[in-house]
């Protein structure tokens, strides 16, 4: 069984530009009539020049931003607008093991590395569905963890955070423990990925003090520089949705769902950039300024998007609100700006009759879906409805986005 693939395919600002510039040149020739005359070649070319070089600087700073009006409500988002092909692979675990919650898929060369967040284990596959392993174990002995609270794949190596014990445990790909690296109790962060260079950065969108914004952790256990700080008093987005992302291509990006920000990781400089913004047209949990605790006790409606996928021509994220036990779904089309949402998605495409569960992953341009024997036989892909389901088995599939 293990070893089956599925697959399915389906067929703002130039003018204020302008204004600026001629506004400029403008000025400049009202004052200084006289010597541009004589001048007026070289002012003008100087004068562009400084204003190109000042507005790139600004796009890299800030990168764009999206606004999505959630007032406006459609009852569907068909995943035919932002879907391409659905690759789907059966993935089967032998005895004794057997799935929980998988929460994160790690693709890296020709295999997956999947980690299980209600087992806190982790495991390795083939491309095509086959189990090569596990990834070290839980336990107190030398080499075991306690508890996986982070889980990512670096250069050489995979590695399970614990941090009941402040450790990050390193393990071959084959799931043998190679070493492990201790930090002091007082550094705290909800997501670790690996640097190029052996480095750790860690990211903690929250209100503690200590640990909060995004810094780098050296090899020694060391908190040596800080990339990114967050502004105090911002509450703490509870989420199992990874908020860093090194990608298959060595891109590490970083998403901060209180405000809406991303950031790239540029590994020359050690520096970050904010590269996209997404916010709504109602405030966001950056724009109440307040505690945890005050977030349950206010009236005020805010939102903030509890996992978003971005991808090369499109942004697809899932909005949450603090007073409704409610949800909305967005895609953001970058080439024109056309935003399409609605507060259900809809499995408009053949062989799927429901999207799965969303999990986190570094695949480019794919939103990730896991079916596991949580969902009814009928929820499956129609190409897995006749086989036997059970609890060691689990539906990975792979939307590649447009």
């Amino acid at each position: 069984m293990s070893g089956e693939r599925f697959v399915i395919s389906l067929s703002v600002k130039k003018n204020r530009r302008k204004k600026r510039i001629v506004c400029l040149v403008m000025a400049v020739f009202t004052g200084y009539n006289f010597y541009i005359m004589k001048n007026f070649s070289l002012i003008v070319v100087g004068i562009l020049f400084i204003y190109c070089v000042s507005s790139c600087r600004k796009q890299v700073d800030k990168g764009f931003e999206m606004t999505v009006d959630l007032s406006i409500s459609n009852p569907y988002l068909p995943m035919s607008v932002l879907v391409d092909t659905i690759e789907s692979v059966r993935l089967q675990l032998p005895s004794p093991y057997f799935w929980g919650m998988v929460d994160n898929v790690i693709s890296k060369d020709s295999c997956y590395y999947i980690s299980d967040r209600k087992q806190e284990m982790a495991f390795r596959f083939s491309k095509n569905g086959t189990f090569l392993n596990a990834i070290g174990q839980r336990g107190e002995g030398p080499g075991e963890y306690r508890e996986m609270d982070s889980f990512f794949v670096g250069k050489d190596c995979v590695y399970v955070c614990d941090m009941s014990k402040r450790t990050i445990y390193s393990y071959g790909f084959d799931g043998k423990f190679l070493h492990s690296l201790s930090f002091p109790y007082s550094l705290v962060f909800n997501d670790v990925v690996e640097l190029p260079d052996g480095r750790f950065l860690c990211h903690r969108p929250s209100e503690d003090e200590n640990c909060k914004g995004l810094w780098i952790l050296d090899q020694k256990g060391r908190r040596v520089k800080n990339l990114l700080e967050y502004e105090k008093g911002i509450p703490y987005v509870h989420s199992a949705w990874n908020t860093l992302c090194a990608q298959e291509d060595g891109t590490i990006k970083i998403y901060n769902p209180v405000d809406g920000s991303y950031y790239q990781y540029d590994a020359v400089n050690d520096t970050v950039v904010r590269t996209m913004r997404q916010k709504s047209n109602l405030p966001m949990l950056a724009d109440l300024h307040c505690s945890d605790r005050e977030l349950y006790e206010t009236k005020e409606e805010c939102t903030y998007s509890l996992f978003t996928v971005d991808g090369k021509n499109l942004v697809f994220s899932l909005w949450s609100f603090n007073s409704a036990n409610k949800g909305m779904w967005s895609v953001y089309f970058k080439k024109d700006g056309r935003i399409e949402q609605g507060n259900l998605t809809k499995m408009d495409i053949p062989g799927y009759s429901e999207m799965g569960r969303p999990v986190s992953s570094n695949i480019p341009n794919t939103f990730v879906t896991v079916y596991t024997d949580e969902f009814p036989d009928d929820a499956f892909p129609s190409a897995y409805q006749q086989q036997e389901i059970n609890e060691q088995t689990a539906i990975l599939s792979l939307l590649r986005l447009k």
